[in-house]
């Protein structure tokens, strides 16, 4: 199943249930690129989640997305907020102007892009001095009773995603791998921060979250939901909600 079909195929859950991202991550980006007016080029905007946020400062963004469902919702989420353009195709694919972007983004996707080849369109696509910033939403660490017993549905169903789900450990950033991110010589080495957040979701609420996973949405249909419905009754035996933990991991790279 490709990624853009994954996801596609959730658009709307997607989008009512990821979450989005810190202000002090979005404007750490934007103090880090060069003069006021900013110029940022996104891909695998999704349904519109940093992109938004991006417009409402003041920005002008295009948001490039693969699927046609997922930049569907995106123009929705962005109708009257600032300057937006939605296209819909890969970043290894798409033709931007050279040098006419400020800022390069990627929240949640860069994982999705081939590395060299995106790396190359958006050296060519920032002007020197502007910024690649890269951004992911993890799982904080969190050994609470409730998240044990989570830990737990996920061995009695589907064991290979219990050490490995983005659902139930942190996503680390493995900053010795720094040279996989982006190609050599066309930016400088990242600089990394990390914004610790939360949030409160009821069982149903978690459980939608989770589906639109994309290592969930591989899973054979009855084991996804025999998994989904225990997760959720763990939760409602713990008093119905969950206190998520995330750190939102921000990489931010300087164009030469």
């Amino acid at each position: 199943m490709e990624p853009d079909r994954i996801f596609g195929d959730v658009a709307a859950l997607y989008d009512r249930r990821r979450p989005g991202y810190p202000v002090a991550a979005i404007e750490a980006v934007l103090d880090a690129a060069p003069g006021a007016a900013q110029a940022v080029v996104e891909t695998g905007a999704g349904t519109g989640k940093a992109t938004a946020a991006f417009a409402a400062r003041g920005a002008s963004v295009l948001a490039i997305e693969p699927d046609p469902r997922m930049a569907e919702i995106c123009r929705a989420n962005t109708a009257g907020i600032g300057h937006v353009q939605v296209l819909v195709a890969h970043l290894e694919d798409a033709v931007l102007e050279p040098g006419a972007f400020t800022i390069g983004l990627a929240a949640q996707s860069w994982h999705w892009v081939d590395p060299e080849v995106g790396a190359e369109r958006m050296a060519a696509a920032i002007r020197s001095g502007g910024v690649l910033a890269l951004m992911w939403n993890s799982a904080a660490e969190d050994r609470s009773p409730i998240r044990l017993a989570i830990e737990a549905a996920y061995r009695r169903h589907v064991p290979e995603l219990a050490e490995t789900s983005y659902a139930n450990r942190p996503f680390a950033v493995d900053e010795s791998r720094n040279e996989s991110l982006v190609e050599p010589g066309r930016f400088d080495p990242p600089t990394w921060s990390a914004y610790p957040w939360s949030r409160t979701y009821t069982s149903r609420e978690y459980v939608e979250l989770v589906e639109t996973h994309s290592d969930h949405q591989r899973l054979v249909p009855d084991v996804r939901a025999a998994l989904l419905a225990d997760v959720r009754a763990v939760i409602d035996d713990h008093g119905g909600s969950l206190d998520y933990r995330y750190v939102t991991d921000l990489a931010i790279l300087r164009r030469r």
